[in-house]
């Protein structure tokens, strides 16, 4: 329990974020690989946590603001992934987790503007390739053929410019922060 607290205190953007599911992550890596499938995943994702450090993270096209003309509107998609590489054998299951890191319209999967931003009006809405909201701050199932023979997977997802209220879009900067948990058994 000292351990693994310890590191979700110390690694997270917010150190009281994982405590009130501190027993379940403590009651996960105690079962059978699971520790190692934790390493795994920060092998896997080694390559994708450096691009966002250097500021190369997804970047979405420059819209209008008349795009987004009304309330509930979205505009400017762009696909990312989720890679997943180096995955060990004997998987049974992958799941992720996307929790907003500042405000969100949890209804419209749409996170606010870091304070860093200069847009107003404007949220951005994370989705499955087909448009769906994706929702926040639940588990879901990576689907994908072979998962027990380890190796590489990818969670498609998109990124869009969404307009959440009544107040115009104004143009500006825009960023938003998330963070994803990867849960392997």
């Amino acid at each position: 329990r000292a351990y693994i607290g310890y590191f979700l205190r110390h690694w997270a953007h917010r150190a009281e974020a994982h405590d009130d599911v501190l027993e379940a992550y403590v009651d996960n890596y105690l079962k059978p690989g699971n520790l190692e499938g934790g390493f795994a995943h920060y092998k896997a994702s080694h390559a994708g946590r450096i691009a966002m450090m250097k500021g190369e993270a997804a970047a979405l096209p420059p819209i209008a603001p008349e795009a987004l003309a009304q309330p509930g509107a979205s505009a400017g998609g762009k696909d990312f992934e989720l890679r997943l590489d180096d995955c060990p054998t004997g998987l049974t299951r992958i799941s992720y987790r996307l929790d907003p890191l500042g405000g969100a319209d949890a209804a419209a999967s749409a996170l606010a503007l870091d304070a860093s931003a200069s847009a107003r009006g404007v949220a951005v809405q994370i989705r499955d390739r087909d448009g769906r909201p994706v929702a926040f701050g639940v588990n879901h199932e990576v689907r994908a053929a072979g998962l027990g023979d380890g190796g590489s997977f990818r969670v498609p997802l998109q990124a869009a410019y969404y307009r959440g209220d009544a107040r115009p879009a104004q143009p500006g900067t825009v960023s938003a922060s998330l963070t994803f948990t990867l849960s392997y058994e």
